[in-house]
């Protein structure tokens, strides 16, 4: 290998050297160290791209997630997994990562990170609080409801706990169990539905918002998925991190909720439950 000259590399990052293959020696052995990194600069092209196709909400929560610290003593903490800690050691040396999805769903570090290692995440110095949407998925189905019989006892039923009521169980892992089931029953295929114990129920009691639920995946079990998770980005984005961004309240997203500070929780609750009256013509807990 014959080595020529030094030039900058396109991406501005360094230097890279011309190489040529002389003729073959098979009794010479060269080792040439290499600084380029593949993965890295993949990453940096997907955030470029990524950084592109974001809306002005979306920096806006990118801006605050780049403000965000980790406590000391998190390297040392008892019981923090090591896939925890290494995510935090991502936001002290600043590796960032974000990128929208087709749905309008923002992912980033904090998105991504284990809620054992929240606690330990600092902005502007104080603790996180999250504030989040009460039983969305159902409450956007809601929304689209046409039958006013059913739209009134749906509405009812929203008003408590949703999925306890539905299937009538009275403790947490039965009311979680409830609440999986029914999301499966909404993103399966149709003729899948009956495995799912909380969606049979909701087909029982509201046969005609299920039918619409169920036409929206007719051809692609999928999209139902797809279309309540645009609405979801559609009410986070354009309607409450808007009004957020507005007023200079901290907020990171992190899909139907809100993350910011103590001191800020009341205004992003209370931007939360406007939003969703104001664009859906609903109430939604927060």
């Amino acid at each position: 290998l014959i080595v020529g000259e030094s030039y900058r590399s396109s991406a501005g990052s360094g230097f890279c050297k011309r190489y040529a293959f002389g003729p073959l020696c098979t009794d010479l052995t060269v080792n040439y160290p290499c600084s380029w990194v593949p993965g890295k600069t993949a990453l940096r092209k997907n955030r470029e791209s990524a950084v592109r196709n974001m809306s002005q909400a979306q920096l806006y929560v990118i801006s605050w997630l780049k403000r965000l610290t980790v406590a000391d003593g998190y390297a040392s903490a008892p019981g923090l997994s090591v896939e925890a800690r290494n995510a935090l050691s991502a936001v002290v040396s600043g590796r960032w990562f974000y990128s929208p999805d087709k749905n309008g769903r923002l992912h980033h570090n904090f998105a991504n990170l284990k809620k054992e290692a929240r606690p330990y995440l600092r902005l502007d110095g104080s603790p996180l609080v999250g504030c989040d949407y009460s039983s969305l998925h159902p409450n956007l189905i809601l929304s689209l409801a046409t039958d006013r019989a059913e739209r009134a006892k749906m509405a009812k039923a929203l008003e408590g706990d949703f999925y306890s009521t539905l299937v009538g169980c009275t403790t947490k892992e039965q009311r979680d169990k409830a609440k999986v089931e029914f999301n499966s029953g909404v993103n399966d295929r149709n003729h899948k539905g009956h495995k799912y114990p909380a969606w049979v129920a909701f087909i029982r009691e509201y046969p005609k918002t299920a039918a619409q639920v169920m036409a929206l995946k007719s051809s692609d079990h999928r999209q139902a998925a797809c279309v309540l998770q645009r609405m979801e980005s559609r009410l986070v984005f354009s309607e409450v991190m808007a009004t957020l961004e507005r007023q200079g309240v901290p907020a990171i997203s992190l899909h139907d909720a809100i993350f910011t500070t103590p001191a800020h929780k009341e205004a992003v609750r209370s931007a939360m439950m406007a939003a969703a009256q104001r664009s859906l013509g609903i109430c939604i807990r927060a």
